[in-house]
């Protein structure tokens, strides 16, 4: 027995055993995650200004939580009595702009101005949001051939609101100086020396990027931005010494003659936004509420007051549909005519093209979205026109693109219906349950901008262990939190299906928020355990372990 055990233990692969430790192992030590080991910066010291960038700043951090952490602290929140670190840099930031558009003066390669419109929520989301977009935007321009010309820098500049709008400043305790101020940062970028050959004639040399924070420009969108770029198209040289005679002439010609050559190199301002349905809704409600004269309609919407840019618009988030926003003159889903509902922004471009600026869709837009969606559930065996399937929808109360999301739904589901059975279908309800929540449902409030998700990977076997038993702590109906709502949300769900007689068989969670959207999944998936939950947003936060 002893010589057979011995040959089986010599006959052992000992090679795909050492191979099976190396790979068990691996896995153990891949599971405890990537750490690293950088030190912790405790003071950020003045940098180099390089085209007026002098805010320290990652190229992938948030432009404006790098500038806030400049110019209020490490807290980079304005309330009550500001404090505010003086910024020598900040008041020559134009100028110094000014200066480099002068030095290029390349009319066969001019410089565009690039405007990118981004969300102003101070909470996790929208910093996650911001920080996605600067390393989208950079990957473009990379691809592109072009590379930044400080790295390690992000320039500012603030506008008075009261430039941009009137009687919109709100005081802030600081001689100067606005909470309501609009902040701007800005970087510069250039052909890559590497790839310049790629470049054709028609593309500029030089881009200029300017961070705009939508909130800013809810309003008047469109005349707020002709504001923003006037204010980098104004002289910003000291005032001369009084003169006479041939000498005022003269400074004043020099002076029109900058203020004419800035206006000409910037002319070409391009809108990477808006970021929001609002502001996309807030445009079109004044293209069509502006009667331009015979004279004017040739001009842009920004001229017909002074000469403004030519201003090209690409819409690369905006979704709501063309009917549900304001001034568009059709009826929001008419089921007794039918409407080609697959021509994403037809109705919004030809309002943009009337008045002389250019406009490029790049979404889907919800009304696509919910025909594909519709047309995907059937697929999987629901179906609310034939089978009288039932439909939950769960979306936002609190902001227009949740509120549009539903109202999109029932719509396009009643032009199909319309076009099976020709006759529009007045209620829906035995089809389509709508239930609304506010956002940010944990009741986390906006604190430091420096402040991140805690990362418990490690040690805390009691928070990480069991989710559900920490959702039911949190749902005590006091506080800040409002997940106290979401169980009576669940037997409000579970009364409709019991209406119905069984037959809610899909759940859609729609909104903004991902972090509220995951909230509901985790407490109403194990409710519903046979309906299929859907959503409209593919993240990649969807997908992290720890959800």
């Amino acid at each position: 027995m002893d010589d057979h055990h011995g040959l089986k233990f010599a006959s052992l692969n000992w090679t795909n055993v050492f191979l099976l430790i190396l790979t068990l192992t691996g896995m153990l030590w891949g599971s405890r995650g990537l750490k690293s080991s950088r030190p912790s910066e405790t003071t950020i010291l003045p940098g180099e200004t390089m085209c007026g960038q002098s805010v320290v700043a990652r190229l992938w951090q948030d432009p404006f939580e790098a500038v806030e952490r400049r110019t209020h602290g490490a807290s980079g929140l304005c309330q009550g009595s500001c404090t505010a670190q003086p910024d020598l840099g900040e008041a020559q930031a134009i100028c110094k702009i000014q200066e480099l558009v002068l030095s290029l003066n390349d009319q066969e390669r001019p410089l565009i101005v690039l405007g990118v419109m981004v969300t102003g929520d101070p909470y996790a989301n929208g910093m996650e949001w911001r920080v996605r977009s600067r390393v989208a935007l950079l990957s473009g321009l990379a691809a592109a051939g072009y590379a930044s010309k400080d790295r390690e820098h992000i320039g500012y500049f603030r506008i008075p609101s009261s430039e941009l709008s009137p009687n919109s400043s709100r005081p802030c305790g600081i001689s100067n100086l606005t909470c309501d101020d609009v902040m701007v940062p800005f970087e510069w970028f250039e052909a890559d020396l590497l790839r310049e050959k790629k470049l054709s004639s028609s593309q500029p040399h030089t881009i200029l990027v300017l961070w705009l924070k939508e909130d800013h420009f809810v309003a008047e969108p469109l005349d707020r931005i002709n504001s923003l770029w006037k204010k980098l198209t104004e002289t910003t040289q000291p005032a001369p010494k009084a003169a006479s005679g041939d000498m005022a002439v003269r400074q004043e010609q020099q002076e029109t003659d900058r203020r004419g050559k800035l206006r000409l190199l910037l002319r070409q301002f391009h809108l990477l936004g808006p970021w929001g349905s609002t502001t996309l809704a807030a445009m079109c409600r004044d293209l069509c509420r502006a009667t331009p004269s015979l004279a004017d309609k040739e001009r842009p919407v920004s001229a017909v007051n002074g000469e403004g840019p030519r201003l090209h618009i690409h819409c690369s988030s905006p979704t709501v549909s063309d009917r549900l926003l304001d001034g568009c003159k059709e009826e929001p889903f008419d089921c007794s005519v039918h409407t080609d509902y697959y021509v994403p922004r037809a109705t919004v471009s030809t309002m943009f093209r009337r008045r002389n600026i250019e406009f490029t869709n790049l979404a889907c837009t919800d009304s696509e979205l919910i025909a594909e969606l519709l047309d995907e559930l059937k697929l999987r065996g629901i179906d609310p026109i034939g089978r009288q399937h039932r439909i939950a929808l769960i979306s936002e109360y609190d902001t227009f693109y949740g509120r549009s999301l539903p109202a999109t739904f029932v719509g396009i589901l009643q032009e199909r219906i319309a076009g099976l059975s020709g006759r529009c279908a007045s209620d829906l309800e035995q089809v389509v349950g709508c239930f609304t929540y506010l956002s940010g449902l944990d009741g986390k409030l906006a604190s430091r901008a420096d402040a991140t998700p805690t990362d418990n990977k490690g040690g805390d076997k009691g928070e990480s262990g069991d989710k559900r038993a920490r959702l039911e702590e949190l749902q005590r109906p006091e506080g800040n939190s409002q997940m106290d709502y979401i169980p009576r949300l669940a037997e409000s769900l579970k009364q409709e299906d019991r209406k119905s007689n069984g037959k809610l068989k899909a759940i859609g969670i729609l909104g903004s928020d991902v972090y509220d959207k995951l909230l509901l999944l985790q407490s109403l998936r194990p409710q519903f355990p046979t309906a299929l939950f859907f959503t409209t947003d593919l993240d990649a936060r969807f997908f992290h372990p720890q959800e």
